[in-house]
């Protein structure tokens, strides 16, 4: 018997799943960075906090911060490594970034203080989203949660990662595989 071969899911949206028993997941959409045969990485990108930036500008001790970023909220990442941030941003052949590692085709995600810095100052990438943690998978465990209805997967877009408002990413995520979310929100099970 030949052994299936492995998809990489990089690049996708995980949408959870009404029924999803893990209270951490509960209606998130997640980008996952990072899909093999090892396991799996992501971060949530609709779960806004309550914090700002600038909180993390003023631990870093970076004054010189601008007005619109110090603003933004700190999203939620995901339950592992929670006092860990991480940007997801878009990619620019002119402006590297320290440690940043494709994504998918113009979204890149790093964890380095060259980027927080740039961002604090308004030079940093085009669009970005600044959150704490992320979502993790061993071997084979994202694939049995996808094979136990957990999640549906949907192609990431950069204007659904960083353009759509979070409170609308579930809806626009949903309605691009042609699925009505207020009407997803109460189905459940396997067909």
């Amino acid at each position: 018997m030949k052994p299936e071969s492995f998809e990489s899911l990089s690049g996708n949206l995980l949408l959870a799943m009404p029924g999803i028993a893990d209270p951490f997941f509960s209606r998130t959409l997640t980008l996952l960075c990072e899909h093999n045969e090892d396991g799996a990485m992501g971060v949530v990108i609709n779960q806004p906090t309550e914090v700002s930036l600038q909180e993390v500008f003023e631990q870093l001790e970076l004054s010189d911060a601008s007005t619109e970023a110090m603003h933004r909220p700190i999203g939620y990442g995901g339950p592992v490594s929670r006092d860990q941030g991480f940007i997801l941003h878009t990619a620019n052949d002119e402006q590297k970034w320290a440690s940043s590692f494709e994504v998918m085709k113009g979204i890149e995600l790093t964890a380095s203080q060259d980027i927080i810095e740039a961002i604090s100052k308004g030079s940093g990438p085009d669009k970005w989203l600044f959150v704490l943690g992320y979502a993790g998978w061993g071997a084979g465990q994202l694939e049995t949660e996808l094979a136990g209805d957990s999640w549906i997967t949907v192609q990431a877009t950069e204007q659904l990662v960083f353009d759509t408002p979070a409170a609308e990413k579930l809806k626009a995520s949903a309605s691009r595989l042609g699925i009505e979310f207020g009407r997803f929100a109460t189905i459940s099970g396997s067909a």
